[in-house]
Order: C-alpha cells, then sequence, then structure tokens
C-alpha cells in the first residue's frame, strides 16, 4: 500500500502537468484500441454458444487482417513517444524538484527507444498471448461440440483460462515498467536492463508490485462489462476509454519511478522536505 499512496499523492499533486503530457495518446488509444478484450469476451462466452471457431475467435477482437499488425506498430510507436514525454517529465521532476512540460520533443526523443522496446515486446506478448487463448478455447470448443458435452463445462474452461492468462500477465508487468528504468538512466540495453532489474527484485517485491499493478487493471475490467452490460452510447464509450487510458498510463508510469527511487535510494527532490 506504500507506493500505490505515494503513486497516488504525486499524481494528485500534479494532474495538470500529467494530464497535458498524456491526454493526446489517450483520447488516441481510445479511439484504436479496445483494452483487455480478453477479459470481457467472458461476456459473450457467457452469453450466447459458440459452435463456429470462426464466431470464437471475432468474440475474442483477435484481429485477422494481416494490415493490422502496421496499425498496431504505428500506435505502438506513438504511444513509445509519448509514453516518454510523460516518464521524462515525471523522472526530471522527482529528481530536480522541477517540473516543466516545455520540451516535448527534447523529452520524446530523449525515451523513446527505451520505451519503444518495451512496449514493443509487450505488443508481442499479447500477440502470443490472444494466440493462445483463442487456439485453446476454439480446440476445445470443437471437442466438447463433437463429443456432445455441456456448454457450461466449457464456460468454466474458458472463465480459468482467461483469468489465468489476465493475472499471470499482471505479474509479469513489474519487469518492464522496471527496466524502461535501467535503460533510461543507466543506458542498459535491453538483456542488461533485464538481468540488473531480477537482481533488485525480490519475491516479497513481486507480491507488493502484483497487488498494484493489479488495481488498475481490475478498474478497466469494471468499466469494459459496465460499457457492455449498459450498452452506452459511442461516444461515452469513447470518453471512458480515454478516462481509462489516462488513468493507467499515469499510474503506471508514476508508481514505476516511485518505485525505483525508493529500491535505488536515490533521493527525491519533489517533496517538501528537500524544496528551497
Amino acid at each position: 500500500m506504500k507506493y500505490i499512496k505515494m503513486t497516488v499523492k504525486y499524481l494528485f499533486g500534479n494532474f495538470w502537468r500529467v494530464f497535458l503530457t498524456l491526454i493526446p495518446i489517450s483520447v488516441l488509444c481510445a479511439f484504436f484500441i479496445k483494452p483487455l478484450t480478453s477479459v470481457t469476451a467472458l461476456f459473450y462466452i457467457t452469453a450466447e454458444e459458440f459452435h463456429d471457431p470462426k464466431d470464437l475467435i471475432e468474440s475474442l477482437d483477435f484481429a485477422t487482417e494481416w494490415y493490422y499488425i502496421f496499425v498496431y506498430l504505428a500506435i505502438t510507436l506513438l504511444i513509445a513517444a509519448f509514453l516518454s514525454y510523460a516518464y521524462i517529465t515525471m523522472y526530471r521532476h522527482m529528481r530536480t524538484g522541477k517540473i516543466s512540460i516545455r520540451t516535448p520533443l527534447r523529452y520524446m526523443n530523449g525515451g523513446f527507444i527505451p520505451f519503444a522496446k518495451m512496449l514493443l515486446c509487450i505488443f508481442v506478448y499479447i500477440i502470443l498471448m490472444q494466440l493462445i487463448i483463442s487456439g485453446v478455447l476454439v480446440l476445445f470448443n470443437s471437442l466438447f461440440s463433437s463429443l456432445s458435452i455441456p456448454y457450461w463445462i466449457f464456460r468454466i474452461i474458458a472463465y480459468v483460462l482467461i483469468l489465468f492468462i489476465f493475472l499471470f500477465s499482471n505479474f509479469m508487468l513489474k519487469t518492464p515498467l522496471m527496466m524502461v528504468f535501467h535503460m533510461y538512466v543507466y543506458g542498459y540495453g535491453l538483456m542488461e536492463a533485464w538481468s540488473a532489474n531480477g537482481k533488485l527484485l525480490h519475491n516479497k517485491f513481486s507480491v507488493t508490485m502484483f497487488f498494484a499493478t493489479l488495481i488498475p487493471l481490475l478498474t478497466i475490467v469494471a468499466l469494459n462489462f459496465t460499457c457492455l452490460l449498459l450498452t452506452v452510447p459511442y461516444w461515452l464509450e469513447i470518453v471512458i476509454r480515454t478516462v481509462v487510458y489516462f488513468f493507467v498510463f499515469a499510474y503506471f508510469i508514476a508508481l514505476a519511478i516511485t518505485v525505483m527511487f525508493d529500491l535505488c535510494e536515490i533521493e527525491r527532490r519533489d517533496v517538501p522536505r528537500y524544496r528551497r
């Protein structure tokens, strides 16, 4: 809870500057990316039976057109640029006690490569997880249909699989969050940052980070299900997604920097006792 409180306190204290750095990319993501569709697909699996594998895959919102890869890559690079801007703004504020958002291009350039590497790894991971989810569910769906096994058993398996992937992915999320700090601050490469990150984190801290990162992801799930169940207008769904993406981006960046300052024992100049 310590890191959660520190993160939330920082975001509330510097809300408008953080808002200006992240709102453009949050709006863009709201239009092009549905958050956690694999989890909210549980709603569709519960609501109706799927006997055609194609329909089941489509319910997971897994784009089968090859050109979507380039669309998602382009969005990933834009996200990397804006997250770099926000990350370096927060880092410099904590490091020097001064916060400025007047040089976005310089900040974007400073952390673009680390964020691009990290987001591309996450992008590949998401694709692989979607393939695994789709493949396993299609396999079980076809098997159960041919054997005339009750559909509710398939639903239970789908719940267990998707929730396991969700929790496992959340557990793994702490690694790329911490790696960016090593790559930006210390100039490590991808594998060097991975190694340094492994030495810094221990089992007890892994549990702490698991719950610290789980809270915003559960918020996404709750809002997604709300949009599905209430069938809100498209414009309102875009607004909700924008708020969700802003909250998640801001929270994860502030959390990662806060945790790394504490673990690396770097004094923070943004807190009152260091201000002059």
